[in-house]
């Protein structure tokens, strides 16, 4: 461990490792909170009558497989 990396530790109470498990997890969050608030706001334009079924659903769909390809990577 360099001297650089023993300072860091020292001062900020957390191993770079600790640290970048909080920023991707803080990350993968909010990629599933912006699924869920899409989730919501097409379940709500299909209940007004603004998209048909097949819209809202086509639109998760894609969500989903972005957010669970974006977690992929960030594991």
């Amino acid at each position: 461990m360099s001297d650089a990396q023993q300072e860091f530790e020292l001062w900020a109470g957390v191993s770079g490792a600790q640290l970048g498990t909080v920023i991707v997890s803080v990350v993968g969050l909010a990629y599933l909170l912006w699924l869920a608030w899409l989730a919501v706001a097409q379940w709500r334009s299909w209940s007004d009558g603004e998209v048909s079924f097949l819209d809202m659903t086509w639109i998760v769909i894609r969500a989903t497989v972005v957010v669970v390809a974006i977690l992929w990577i960030l594991q």
